[in-house]
This record gives C-alpha cells, structure tokens and sequence, in this order.
C-alpha cells in the first residue's frame, strides 16, 4: 500500500513538471503586448500628441515602462458589454473600468478613485473619468 501512495505521488510530480504553461484566456490574449499612450482626457480635459509614454501587458500582469516597479494585476470580463477590467495595483487598490480594441488600438475609461465604472468611452467636464488611448507596437518584419 505504501508503495502504491509513493508511485502515485511520483507520476503526480512529474506531471505537474511536465504540465504545459498557463493558457491565457482570449480576451486577455487580445490585450498583450507594449502599448504606446497617445491621447488622455480627464474631467473633460484632454491632451493629445503624448510621446514615450509606453505600458506592457504580459500575462495578467501591467506595467508602466517609466515606473518599472509599479506592477498592476489585471482582470478583465469579457462577457459585459462594453468589456470590464478591474486593475489592482501593488497597494491593493483597484480601479475599474472600460475598454474596447479596434485595430491597433485600445481605448479605456475608467474611473477616479471610488467612482463607478464608466459606461460610455468619454471623459466630459464634471464626470471624473479618465479616458486613455493607446496603440499597439508593431514588429515590421522584413
């Protein structure tokens, strides 16, 4: 009996060894990759034409490349209409919100601290919803 439990401990460990890498669900696939920012509104006020401001998603992982160590983890529910994500930082606070992608694009709503999710991808005088968009790097290969 002894031996039997030692055997099935074994095959399990050399399974989990031998298990594939986590799949990322699809529509956190769709969001990978190195986003560069190029329009942000907040409270009705936008600026347009922000250079080298970058953000990378990697897994449900999100980082800013100018704050390397202000990692965020993302969840996203894809079944809403428009998508949800839920973004908690490293102090655990959360902020919620919006996307949509098109293209290469990805736009995002989300709301000031403590707000409710925004339900529309605009941010206009009095509403505290900042309103980011982004676009997405791509590779020319030769």
């Amino acid at each position: 009996m002894r031996l039997k439990l030692i055997s099935v401990l074994l095959l399990l460990v050399v399974c989990v060894l031998r298990a594939e890498p986590p799949v990322i669900p699809d529509a956190l696939a769709e969001l990978q990759g190195r986003w560069r920012l190029t329009e942000i509104a907040f409270d009705g006020q936008h600026k347009k034409g922000i250079t080298g401001v970058w953000l990378k998603i990697d897994g449900d992982q999100l980082l800013s490349e100018d704050q390397p160590d202000d990692v965020a983890t993302i969840e996203i529910d894809a079944s809403q209409t428009p998508k949800w994500f839920d973004l908690t930082d490293r102090e655990n606070k959360v902020n919620i919100g919006i996307y949509k992608i098109e293209g290469n694009v990805m736009t995002i709503a989300s709301a000031d601290s403590g707000g409710a999710r925004p339900t529309e991808f605009e941010s206009v005088a009095g509403s505290k919803v900042f309103l980011s968009v982004y676009e997405r790097e791509t590779v020319n290969h030769p």
